[in-house]
């Protein structure tokens, strides 16, 4: 009960759904029928008293920093339960989803607003919207898949349909990296400038730093739980402190 007392405190963060709200006709493809493995691993995280840094690490990069076999590939649920929006190969819909993804990582992990970068510098907090495109630059560089993959089955009219695996994850991999420009106040149609893909230069205490390997979400990942970010604990603190006390710090 305790394992589902605290996911019950973190899955809202995560914006965690067990499907899109959303179907047309009976595709599916962009359902999420075995989320629940997710909330279980989180649960689960929980019960077994997981390090605050690994539970993020995990979450972000569970295949790169335990390997592809990992025994946490659910946590990878984190992103892997995005939303997937219609017409998906248009850049301006791609946008609104890597727009998505910086908003729960900055906002969830580290109590930040830096999808406010997207059109323009922050307007209260230090963050250009360089620091915007090269974090959005890292989630352009991953795709959200089932593993193991969707099948196709013949119903008894002989007409195809998809079937999930009863196993699979709803989780993350990294494809080709690439790098964004900047895209003036938000316009698709007119981009500006390449930035490197990685973290904002105000929290890595200098310039920004450039990640290099794969998409960057290890890196990423170890840039957050560090202890030198000093923000991550503290909005996790500021969390259980109002849960535990009934009033956040």
């Amino acid at each position: 009960r305790f394992g589902e007392r605290m996911a019950s405190l973190w899955l809202p963060i995560v914006r965690y759904a067990e499907d899109q709200a959303h179907q047309v006709g009976s595709d599916i493809k962009h359902f999420y029928p075995n989320a629940h493995f997710y909330r279980q691993w989180v649960i689960d995280a929980f019960n077994r008293d997981l390090p605050y840094t690994d539970f993020i690490k995990l979450q972000l990069a569970s295949d790169l920093v335990e390997g592809p076999d990992s025994p946490n590939l659910a946590a990878l649920g984190f992103m892997g339960l995005g939303h997937k929006y219609y017409h998906r190969g248009r850049l301006d819909v791609m946008a609104d989803e890597w727009e998505d993804r910086v908003d729960t990582v900055t906002r969830g992990l580290m109590g930040i607003t830096l999808a406010c970068a997207r059109c323009h510098d922050h307007k209260y907090d230090p963050f250009p919207a360089e620091d915007y495109y090269a974090m959005a630059g890292i989630f352009s560089s991953i795709e959200l898949v089932n593993s193991p993959p969707l099948r196709q089955e013949k119903d008894a009219k002989g007409k195809s349909r998809l079937i999930f695996p009863q196993e699979a994850l709803h989780i993350i991999k990294d494809k080709e990296p690439k790098n964004l420009p900047v895209y003036v106040r938000g316009d698709v149609g007119r981009p500006g400038d390449i930035v490197h893909r990685g973290f904002p230069g105000i929290l890595n205490a200098g310039p920004q730093s450039a990640f290099k390997n794969g998409s960057g979400r290890r890196e990423l990942a170890e840039l957050i739980a560090s202890d030198e970010n000093p923000l991550t604990a503290r909005v996790y603190v500021n969390r259980i402190w109002g849960a535990l006390m009934g009033h956040p710090l």
